[in-house]
């Protein structure tokens, strides 16, 4: 007897708590990060791009310029140019910033192939450029603080905010794009093929229409954007809040001596918060695994034991 109530009891309580699959997350935050800068050094040379990329559980952050090298099959005339990038991706704080310049000096750039003097030379539209590109993840848990207001299931409101401020120079062509999504861990199929998104892979999945900012600089005008959505979600839902940003400079080759720059330092933030009563968000993972136990199952539960109770008793007055 005492066996089967072992048993039938542990079978329960199984059944009450168990915290579903485990995801293949070992962290809530992830950030990526990437910079390129171009220029071009005259009759020195083409310059080499300044290309690169950062990924990781916390902060990313890259610094990079172009550089001039000698040499190669083509002869360089006329003005230098440089491009210039820095970027800090820090998911924990949901916050990214990024600065980007360039600039050429007076005259037109070109070029023409070494072992053919005298012939045409080509140039190239633009002659100085620099960009950065940051993607930052966060990965949430939906927890009742009160067992008595919210239990597993129960609805919940989140909301969610991007903030952007920043300059441009006062002419020539810089500009910034950035957007939130909000998606629930169980439709983030993507997860499985790459670890982050670009601008050409995203899709809304469902937790409301994302938050979006695009805009190219327009004499020197100071970038001001506060963008909100909401969504409904239940206790026990995992939610990923991603915030992809990216800035750029770029010069005309049009023999003007230009500089141009764009300066979003510490100016984008992201940001996630609940106003339910009895709600919480938590990175995920530092929530305990063990899910509230639903209404129904309780009852299954409560139903269980005291037929456990009833059966014992049934056993004992035969006993007796």
């Amino acid at each position: 007897m005492r066996r089967l109530v072992l048993i039938l009891a542990t079978v329960l309580i199984t059944l009450t708590f168990s915290s579903g699959s485990a995801l293949a997350l070992t962290t809530p935050y992830y950030s990526y990060s990437e910079i390129y800068a171009f220029g071009g050094a005259g009759a020195v040379g083409f310059s080499d791009p300044d290309h690169q990329t950062a990924e990781g559980a916390g902060t990313t952050s890259l610094t990079g310029a172009s550089g001039p090298r000698s040499g190669g099959t083509a002869s360089w005339i006329g003005a230098a140019a440089d491009g210039y990038a820095r970027i800090t991706a820090d998911p924990a704080n949901g916050n990214i910033s990024a600065y980007t310049a360039a600039d050429h000096e007076a005259g037109v750039a070109g070029w023409e192939i070494s072992w053919l003097p005298g012939t045409p030379y080509s140039e190239p539209d633009t002659w100085g450029s620099a960009s950065a590109f940051g993607y930052i993840r966060s990965v949430w848990q939906v927890v009742s603080t009160d067992p008595d207001l919210l239990q597993s299931g129960d609805p919940v409101t989140i909301n969610a905010t991007l903030a952007v401020d920043g300059w441009f120079d006062e002419d020539l062509e810089s500009g910034v794009r950035a957007t939130l999504l909000l998606n629930d861990m169980e439709d983030a199929s993507w997860l499985e093929s790459q670890e982050y998104l670009t601008w050409g892979g995203f899709e809304d999945l469902g937790l409301g229409s994302p938050l979006y900012l695009s805009t190219t600089n327009a004499d020197g005008t100071n970038v001001d954007y506060t963008g909100s959505l909401s969504s409904n979600v239940s206790v026990g839902d995992i939610v990923v809040m991603e915030t992809l940003f990216s800035i750029y400079s770029v010069l005309d080759n049009d023999g003007i001596l230009r500089v141009t720059w764009a300066d979003f330092e510490n100016t984008l933030n992201s940001s996630i918060s609940t106003t339910t009563p009895g709600a919480s968000l938590v990175p995920y993972g530092a929530a305990p695994q063990t899910a509230v136990p639903e209404p129904s199952t309780m009852i299954l539960l409560g139903s269980g034991l005291a037929g456990i109770i009833g059966f014992g008793k049934k056993r004992l007055f035969k006993k007796a």
